[in-house]
Protein backbone atom coordinates (compact mmCIF):
# COMPACT_ATOMS: atom_id res chain seq x y z
CA UNK A 1 0.00 0.00 0.00
CA UNK A 2 0.93 3.17 -0.76
CA UNK A 3 1.48 6.54 1.14
CA UNK A 4 -0.20 9.92 0.25
CA UNK A 5 -0.34 13.01 1.80
CA UNK A 6 -4.10 14.35 1.94
CA UNK A 7 -5.34 16.49 -0.61
CA UNK A 8 -8.73 17.23 0.13
CA UNK A 9 -10.76 16.67 3.89
CA UNK A 10 -12.18 13.38 2.40
CA UNK A 11 -8.70 11.94 1.14
CA UNK A 12 -6.35 9.67 4.13
CA UNK A 13 -2.70 9.37 3.84
CA UNK A 14 -3.72 5.28 3.17
CA UNK A 15 -5.54 4.78 -0.47
CA UNK A 16 -8.31 4.33 -0.20
CA UNK A 17 -10.29 4.98 3.21
CA UNK A 18 -11.70 7.70 4.61
CA UNK A 19 -10.15 10.92 6.31
CA UNK A 20 -9.58 10.01 9.63
CA UNK A 21 -11.89 11.07 12.84
CA UNK A 22 -14.81 10.45 10.18
CA UNK A 23 -17.52 8.59 9.53
CA UNK A 24 -16.85 5.12 7.39
CA UNK A 25 -18.22 5.73 3.49
CA UNK A 26 -18.05 3.73 0.73
CA UNK A 27 -15.01 5.34 -1.55
CA UNK A 28 -15.12 2.90 -4.46
CA UNK A 29 -15.83 4.50 -7.63
CA UNK A 30 -19.20 3.17 -9.26
CA UNK A 31 -18.36 1.16 -12.33
CA UNK A 32 -19.67 3.13 -15.35
CA UNK A 33 -19.64 1.24 -18.56
CA UNK A 34 -20.58 3.98 -21.36
CA UNK A 35 -18.20 6.06 -23.62
CA UNK A 36 -17.80 9.58 -23.78
CA UNK A 37 -18.80 10.97 -27.25
CA UNK A 38 -17.83 14.20 -28.53
CA UNK A 39 -20.04 16.07 -31.03
CA UNK A 40 -18.92 18.34 -33.37
CA UNK A 41 -21.18 21.09 -34.58
CA UNK A 42 -18.25 22.26 -37.58
CA UNK A 43 -19.99 21.54 -40.94
CA UNK A 44 -17.90 19.36 -43.52
CA UNK A 45 -17.28 22.74 -45.71
CA UNK A 46 -16.14 25.19 -42.71
CA UNK A 47 -13.47 22.12 -42.39
CA UNK A 48 -10.03 23.70 -43.39
CA UNK A 49 -7.99 21.99 -45.82
CA UNK A 50 -5.64 19.93 -45.10
CA UNK A 51 -3.44 19.80 -47.89
CA UNK A 52 0.37 21.03 -48.07
CA UNK A 53 1.16 22.75 -50.51
CA UNK A 54 4.65 22.20 -51.24
CA UNK A 55 5.54 24.46 -53.97
CA UNK A 56 4.63 27.29 -51.92
CA UNK A 57 6.67 26.26 -49.18
CA UNK A 58 9.52 25.45 -51.31
CA UNK A 59 9.43 29.21 -52.20
CA UNK A 60 9.32 30.60 -49.08
CA UNK A 61 12.01 28.68 -48.05
CA UNK A 62 13.99 29.77 -50.88
CA UNK A 63 13.39 33.45 -49.76
CA UNK A 64 14.09 33.03 -46.37
CA UNK A 65 17.51 31.82 -47.03
CA UNK A 66 18.03 34.30 -49.76
CA UNK A 67 17.47 36.82 -46.97
CA UNK A 68 19.56 35.17 -44.88
CA UNK A 69 22.94 34.56 -47.56
CA UNK A 70 22.24 38.37 -48.08
CA UNK A 71 21.97 39.72 -44.75
CA UNK A 72 25.56 37.80 -43.96
CA UNK A 73 27.13 39.29 -47.20
CA UNK A 74 26.35 42.58 -46.13
CA UNK A 75 27.44 42.00 -42.52
CA UNK A 76 30.84 40.28 -43.97
CA UNK A 77 31.29 43.58 -46.62
CA UNK A 78 31.23 45.69 -43.69
CA UNK A 79 33.51 44.07 -41.42
CA UNK A 80 35.75 43.78 -44.75
CA UNK A 81 35.70 47.34 -45.34
CA UNK A 82 36.21 48.63 -41.87
CA UNK A 83 39.25 46.41 -41.52
CA UNK A 84 40.97 47.86 -44.72
CA UNK A 85 40.41 51.48 -42.93
CA UNK A 86 41.76 50.19 -39.86
CA UNK A 87 44.75 48.59 -42.06
CA UNK A 88 45.00 51.98 -43.81
CA UNK A 89 45.08 53.90 -40.73
CA UNK A 90 47.45 51.30 -38.87
CA UNK A 91 49.75 51.89 -42.24
CA UNK A 92 50.06 55.63 -41.76
CA UNK A 93 50.45 55.56 -38.46
CA UNK A 94 53.62 53.72 -38.67
CA UNK A 95 54.82 55.39 -41.37
CA UNK A 96 54.80 58.26 -39.65
CA UNK A 97 55.69 56.83 -36.35
CA UNK A 98 59.31 56.23 -38.13
CA UNK A 99 60.02 59.57 -38.41
CA UNK A 100 62.96 60.75 -36.67
CA UNK A 101 62.30 64.21 -36.46
CA UNK A 102 59.71 66.86 -36.40
CA UNK A 103 61.09 67.92 -39.98
CA UNK A 104 61.02 64.81 -41.27
CA UNK A 105 57.39 64.17 -40.10
CA UNK A 106 56.41 67.04 -41.85
CA UNK A 107 57.60 65.56 -45.15
CA UNK A 108 56.08 62.44 -44.29
CA UNK A 109 52.86 64.12 -43.64
CA UNK A 110 53.53 66.42 -47.11
CA UNK A 111 54.56 63.08 -48.74
CA UNK A 112 51.17 60.87 -47.51
CA UNK A 113 48.94 63.72 -48.72
CA UNK A 114 49.98 63.72 -52.27
CA UNK A 115 50.14 60.20 -52.75
CA UNK A 116 46.40 60.28 -51.27
CA UNK A 117 45.23 63.20 -53.93
CA UNK A 118 46.81 61.54 -56.64
CA UNK A 119 45.32 58.06 -55.77
CA UNK A 120 41.66 59.80 -55.99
Amino acid sequence: MRFYPPIYPDDSILHPGPFPGAAAKDTRKPATFRADLVHSSIAGADVPSLEIDLEVIEVQARAARAAWIGSKLKSLFQNLVYWFERSDQAELEHYLAASESLADLEVRIRRYERMRSHAD
